[in-house]
């Protein structure tokens, strides 16, 4: 005699557990992604015409003579800052030529450029792909990559190709790799970064604050036994950056660095000279500026909307996590320090349109960590997070036109040549310019 199976549980038997429902339409974090695959391709085609068109903006046809000068630093007459790249490239230098050196040194430019275009558009791909199996993204993580895809960053490491900000920028998105941060990778990597170019100290570094962070503890949400370890951890990178800050060319490295005839002496001499001045001398070099306010001002107006757009994303996502009121201020506090830190970098530097842009890169890497360690519950189900509104989403589309359209003249390189016929690159150098004098003339 059959007989309904009952639903009472059997002793040794675990459980059925009842099957998850399919993801829903109005599911934090989007829509299954079968419903409208074609969306998701027009997403990510936008996304990348506007990393292209932005790129194209500032990408030159051959490094300015300072950069190429600046790889002729090495290690080969003692500790130097920025001489990590100069010395890897020692070997293909020997026996060489200057013209066969300033070859090699632009070749490496490009290569770090295209390093750079990979890096990036991996990183904002990997925002517009979403979290999850049959998921799309958020608003604000759309937001955040086509902020940072159309940011001055991007055509400023293009214009200063041969400049080392593209190295800072693919070793800083590897350190950060899909949001996460692990002390084994990250260490190393902003060691060698700061090798590379000491402003990683102020870029990178920062961003590992936001490791201490936990959402699964009690209180203010903080790991402090991490919080301990990032201690020892930031102060043995202080150490190195006092070393490298401290660290002067001599006299013997500048007479090699002339002999190899790779650039016009003036540029090296100015490497040279500049390299040697200490910090004190900076600040009152940059406090004697006439233009300082206008300088500021300007900086302020074009580039850090864009970083302080991406800033209030990341808050807005934090305070919609489901964290308490404490932590919540605990963790934007970290957070705007590991955002815009790079700032001081404008207190003491003289290319000031490049500096505001820097913290383009730093603000998305703070965004992308701030992201993941939102979602890091080890045994447990993420926070919950409600679905973002419609405001700084629309606020942020319209700072990508502006960014789109915004002239590359705001920056402290004057005009060098590009790839582009001249019919097209004034629409893409000075389209707001080319439009006005067009308007004028009717």
């Amino acid at each position: 005699m059959s007989s309904t199976p009952s639903s009472a549980p059997v002793e040794g038997v675990a459980p059925l557990e009842a099957p998850l429902p399919p993801p829903s339409r109005n599911a934090p974090g989007g829509t299954p992604a079968g419903d409208a695959p074609w969306a998701h391709y027009v997403l990510l085609s936008a996304l990348g015409a506007v990393l292209g068109f932005t790129l194209l903006k500032g990408l030159v046809t051959e490094p300015h003579d300072w950069a190429i000068s600046q790889h002729l630093l090495n290690y080969a007459h003692g500790f130097v800052k920025r001489g990590l790249p100069g010395t890897l490239l020692l070997p293909f230098f020997a026996g060489k030529d200057g013209a066969v050196v300033r070859q090699i040194i632009i070749g490496v430019s490009f290569a770090a450029i295209v390093l750079f275009t990979l890096g990036t558009a991996s990183a904002t791909r990997a925002l517009v792909a979403g979290r999850g199996a049959g998921r799309t993204p958020g608003r604000d993580d759309v937001a955040v990559a086509f902020l940072f895809a159309s940011s001055a960053f991007v055509w400023h490491t293009g214009m200063c190709l041969g400049y080392y900000d593209s190295l800072l920028a693919v070793l800083s998105l590897l350190a950060v790799r899909d949001g996460r941060l692990s002390l084994a990778r990250f260490v190393p990597i902003a060691a060698v970064a700061m090798l590379v170019h000491e402003a990683a100290s102020v870029v990178l570094v920062p961003v590992l604050l936001l490791a201490a962070l936990d959402p699964g503890r009690p209180g203010l949400a903080v790991d402090r036994r991490m919080a301990v370890r990032l201690l020892a951890v930031l102060g043995a990178l202080a150490v190195l950056a006092l070393c490298i800050f401290t660290s002067r060319p001599t006299d013997a490295l500048h007479a090699s660095m002339l002999q190899w005839g790779a650039t016009p002496p003036r540029w090296v001499d100015i490497v040279n000279e500049l390299l040697k001045w200490s910090l004190p001398q900076l600040l009152q070099r940059i406090s004697e500026h006439q233009d300082l306010p206008q300088i500021y001002a300007r900086g302020l107006i074009s580039f850090l909307p864009t970083t302080f757009l991406m800033m209030a994303l990341g808050v807005a996502r934090l305070w919609r996590s489901g964290l308490e009121q404490r932590a919540r201020w605990t963790w934007a506090a970290v957070y705007a320090v590991a955002s815009c830190s790079s700032l001081a970098l404008v207190l003491i530097a003289f290319d000031f349109s490049r500096l505001f842009s820097l913290t383009h890169l730093q603000a998305f890497l703070a965004y992308a960590v701030l992201r993941s360690q939102l979602e890091r519950r080890p045994g447990t189900a993420p926070l919950p997070v409600r679905e973002a509104g419609w405001g700084l989403p629309a606020l942020a589309a319209l700072l990508v036109v502006a960014n789109l359209l915004m002239p590359a003249r705001f920056t402290f390189m004057e005009p060098m040549p590009r790839f582009l016929p001249a019919g097209v690159e004034p629409w893409l150098v000075d389209p707001l310019g080319l439009l006005g004098d067009r308007l004028l003339r009717r």
